[in-house]
């Protein structure tokens, strides 16, 4: 199929997103539970929402310089020429936060922020109910067994990616990737994960929260128009075609991985590559920062052990006061959270002496299915005291194969050549099948707030309850921590065994 053509197709996209968005209503939903060839090259990354597909690169010169997403006080964003960009997904303009100037003189710019904020992420009442199951069952299985490594993941990231998956497959193939995201039918999974990009999108300068998407198609194969079409509709997917396996499109990929994830995972994309059996890759990422609500002051840092499996290691402690707490604990840990500006949290989940993260994984899960945070919850094991927290400075990455682990939790069709059923984007092939899945995150924290990236790839190739009114919240040894939306999603997990 010529470029043309295809920029054609998928420039047919239908507006009626932006009226989803528009008409929708969101609420705060209940707590997630945390638990979660030919060779076709899946490649999908932690990025931005609501694109519009502009024409090819070579008709519209902004495409070849990066085009015009806004860029964010947050992040400065190089422009990035591609050699086989076809089409580029626009994103948004969002309002931007006002300044505490503006706000001094008139409410208005906040009104209109706000009111631009409720337009882009309010969703239907219990769009990701479903979702609590599969997180349930993908969260322990892929941060148990690190043996004294740290560990992260974006759950969020690689339900993306699996839906993804999803459409490009059929039969059996789809519907054990129906069954793990805890979806009826293809349409619904289609609705849901398009309500999930829109509900996470954010670059209005006071924190980023940025979904991207792309289709990379090799210039040999035959594949069916509609379900690219599909692909640029529900998940806004960039398109780009040429010599799969090249190194020169193995440098776009590269390139756009780290365009879209601000380089925060410049040394995992360096090691991607497809193939020259690939066939077709999809790709999409996430891309995250926020400020603490509150920021750690640096003058109150202090020096101090962190005691892990490995051996006792020097940090920098970050000190603070949580005045009302609250302080929540379990059988064998202990909790509090950190706010964020955008709304999200972040969850410290210190395990009592004796007991490893990997120990309370199950404890922990359950006691976050029960919206602890939430003062209607009913949750009994609270108390609002002061609460001092020392949490270190920590920079966290891991890459993980998932595709034990996906076996593990049902999706085993996709692996096999004689089972796999990818007919919906290539109708005329048979006998390819999935032959690595890959997940890298990194979570970087400071005194102003969380930094944070993941990809995927797929190849077709604790404390005690608190006694007094304060709490000394010291995590000194391995500890959890969850980052969540402000729709309670997890967009970051892992353990911290080595700060």
């Amino acid at each position: 199929m010529k470029h043309e053509k295809l920029a054609q197709a998928l420039n047919e996209i239908s507006e009626k997103h932006i009226e989803e968005v528009t008409h929708s209503k969101k609420r705060r939903l209940p707590r997630w539970v945390g638990s979660v060839a030919a060779v076709l090259a899946l490649v999908v990354a932690a990025s931005c929402i609501l694109p519009l597909l502009q024409e090819s690169a070579q008709e519209d010169p902004q495409l070849s310089g990066g085009g015009t997403q806004p860029t964010s006080p947050l992040f400065h964003r190089e422009p990035v020429t591609y050699r086989y960009l076809a089409a580029k997904a626009e994103y948004p303009k969002m309002c931007a936060y006002p300044t505490e100037e503006e706000m001094m003189n008139d409410m208005a710019p906040y009104s209109q922020w706000r009111d631009d904020q409720d337009k882009f992420h309010r969703q239907p009442e219990g769009y990701a109910d479903s979702l609590e199951g599969y997180f349930a069952g993908l969260i322990p299985t892929l941060l148990s067994g690190q043996e004294g490594a740290n560990a992260v993941c974006s759950p969020l990231n690689i339900y993306m990616a699996l839906a993804m998956l999803a459409e490009i497959t059929d039969g059996q193939s789809r519907q054990q990737i129906l069954e793990l995201l805890k979806a009826d039918t293809m349409e619904a999974l289609r609705t849901q994960a398009t309500q999930v990009w829109q509900a996470h999108y954010n670059d209005d300068g006071l924190s980023k929260s940025i979904l991207g998407s792309s289709l990379w198609l090799d210039d040999a194969a035959a594949y069916n128009e509609d379900t690219a079409k599909l692909l640029a509709e529900h998940y806004y997917a960039s398109v780009f075609r040429g010599d799969l396996g090249s190194e020169a499109m193995n440098e776009d990929l590269r390139s756009w991985i780290n365009e879209q994830t601000d380089g925060i995972l410049r040394q995992q994309a360096e090691e991607l590559e497809l193939s020259p059996e690939s066939i077709l890759a999809l790709a999409t990422t996430i891309c995250y920062q926020a400020q603490w609500q509150d920021e750690f002051q640096a003058e109150l840092n202090t020096a101090g052990t962190f005691h892990s499996t490995a051996g006792d290691k020097d940090v920098t402690y970050m000190n603070r006061e949580l005045s009302f707490g609250p302080y929540f604990w379990g059988e064998h840990f202990g909790a509090v959270y950190v706010t964020l500006k955008d709304g999200s949290r972040m969850w410290l989940i210190l395990p009592d002496e004796g007991y490893a993260p990997e120990d309370i994984l199950e404890e922990s899960a359950a006691f976050l299915s029960q919206n602890p945070a939430l003062y209607d919850s009913g949750y009994e094991n609270t108390k609002n005291v002061q609460v001092n927290l020392s949490l270190p400075k920590f920079d966290v990455s891991a890459s993980t194969e998932l595709s034990n682990t996906l076996k593990k939790l049902g999706v085993t069709d996709v692996f096999s050549g004689s089972k796999a059923d990818f007919s919906p984007i290539f109708p005329e092939e048979d006998g390819g099948c999935v032959s690595k899945v890959t997940h890298a995150a990194r979570v970087k924290i400071d005194e102003e707030g969380v930094t944070a990236a993941a990809f995927t790839t797929i190849l077709y190739a604790g404390g005690c309850p608190p006694q007094g009114e304060e709490v000394d919240f010291v995590l000194d040894r391995p500890f959890l921590f969850y980052v969540e939306s402000p729709d309670l999603l997890p967009l970051f997990a892992g353990i911290v065994n080595q700060p």
